[in-house]
């Protein structure tokens, strides 16, 4: 029996039992609910450095449940637009709505840009402290995934377990928000942005991604490897992204909000660990970023 989707749906058909061991509908749903509560509260914003994914998307536009059987491009009275750097935006009409797109980044502790670890420290990311307000929800996103970082957790440890173990210990020693499990020191939500092909040689060591979401396509390339692989919401893979191109093929969103109040689209998320902090915390005690400030102070404890 082959490993491709489409065994695997025989093989069900054929009555056969199947085990699936990514993340569970549930688990995964609940990540979703609380990453777009987390967005809505953070808000979302593009980078004009970033090479990684496509820079003429900062809006998805998906089709309405109501929408007429007229074409998604018919502009209506009711059409709203906007103009961003001299191009306008047509985000609104009588069948479809838009909303955002972005990455952010929920990192522990990692060095300033263009500023030296030892001199200057590290600190949590700007997503992490944005404000007073976006920190409870930042809080509280974390302390709904819980479950889901244990998870993946469990699947790296069981994949790479010598990098499980640095990752852990040098976790412990960096770490801001208590309530994550670790080990990854760093999170970036990839808001319903097309991925082209990159590597992220930032990276430490081997990184967890997986997608969630309402939307067709969307499978994940390693150029490298000649390797196209099912990609599809709950199924996780594990890689050197720092060593291997890996992109994400064409997807689109589903129709209309679902039942929890969740907008369609393809939802990115890739859990890493930074090589600059790494480096850094390697050999430092457990709690010693918070003891510290990230190593601008002299650890007490």
């Amino acid at each position: 029996m082959g490993r491709s989707p489409a065994d695997f749906a025989q093989a069900k058909n054929e009555g056969k039992k199947i085990h699936f061991d990514g993340i569970n509908p549930n688990l995964l749903n609940k990540t979703l609910v609380s990453t777009q509560l987390l967005l809505h509260h953070l808000g979302i914003r593009r980078s004009r450095r970033d090479g990684r994914h496509d820079k003429a998307d900062a809006l998805l536009r998906y089709v309405k449940d109501d929408a007429p059987s007229s074409s998604i491009d018919t502009l209506s009275q009711d059409s709203k637009s906007f103009t961003l750097h001299g191009i306008e935006y047509v985000y609104h009409n009588n069948t479809f709505t838009s909303e955002a797109t972005g990455v952010i980044h929920l990192v522990h502790a990692w060095p300033d840009q263009g500023h030296s670890a030892e001199k200057y420290g590290i600190h949590p990311s700007t997503d992490m402290v944005s404000s007073a307000h976006g920190s409870q929800f930042v809080h509280k996103y974390f302390e709904d995934t819980k479950e889901l970082a244990s998870l993946l957790g469990s699947m790296l440890q069981a994949s790479f377990p010598e990098f499980y173990i640095k990752y852990e210990a040098a976790f412990k020693a960096g770490k801001w928000t208590v309530v994550d499990p670790g080990p990854f020191l760093g999170r970036a939500v990839v808001w319903k942005l097309d991925v082209m092909p990159h590597q992220d040689g930032l990276d430490e060591g081997p990184a967890v991604i997986f997608p969630m979401g309402r939307f067709s396509g969307g499978e994940c390339y390693l150029p490298d490897l000649k390797l196209k692989l099912s990609y599809r919401p709950g199924e996780v893979i594990i890689l050197m992204a720092g060593a291997l191109y890996h992109a994400i093929g064409k997807w689109a969103p589903l129709q209309g909000i679902s039942e929890h109040g969740i907008t369609p689209g393809r939802v990115g998320n890739v859990f890493f660990f930074p090589h600059s902090s790494f480096e850094v915390l390697q050999d430092k005690p457990a709690g010693w970023a918070l003891n510290t400030a990230g190593g601008l102070l002299v650890d007490l404890t």
